[in-house]
């Protein structure tokens, strides 16, 4: 009788695939080009007959892609771009993301160091 367990590799969709996340890259554009190139190489040691074109490796990017760092539109670019050409990409709004968008809808007030917004 089976236990139902699936064997390691094995996904609900039916071929193997791999899944990444990728979390608070907080401006560093530097780290994200080191770590995409890390997540390709990673993803090309799949046996090729273990990869198939309707089960893609997929990449979860978690949020906070901006912040005070001056690497922030280096990694919006990099993220707009295709940054894993072959992958389903999947991009999750962050805590920091909804700050940034509060502040364009929003009034600012108070002083420029401790930001309040008003809705």
């Amino acid at each position: 009788m089976s236990s139902g367990a699936k064997p390691a590799g094995s996904s609900p969709y039916g071929a193997p695939r791999r899944i990444y996340a990728v979390g608070d890259l907080h401006g560093r554009s530097d780290l994200l080009r080191r770590l995409l190139s890390l997540i390709a190489e990673d993803a090309a040691s799949i046996p090729p007959g273990a990869r198939t074109a309707t089960q893609p490796s997929v990449c979860v990017f978690l949020g906070d892609y901006i912040d005070s760092v001056t690497e922030s539109e280096g990694v919006v670019e990099m993220l707009a771009g295709n940054p894993l050409p072959g992958f389903e990409t999947i991009f999750l709004k962050g805590n920091h993301g909804d700050f940034f968008f509060a502040f364009l809808r929003a009034k600012i007030t108070g002083n420029p160091c401790f930001i309040t917004v008003s809705k």
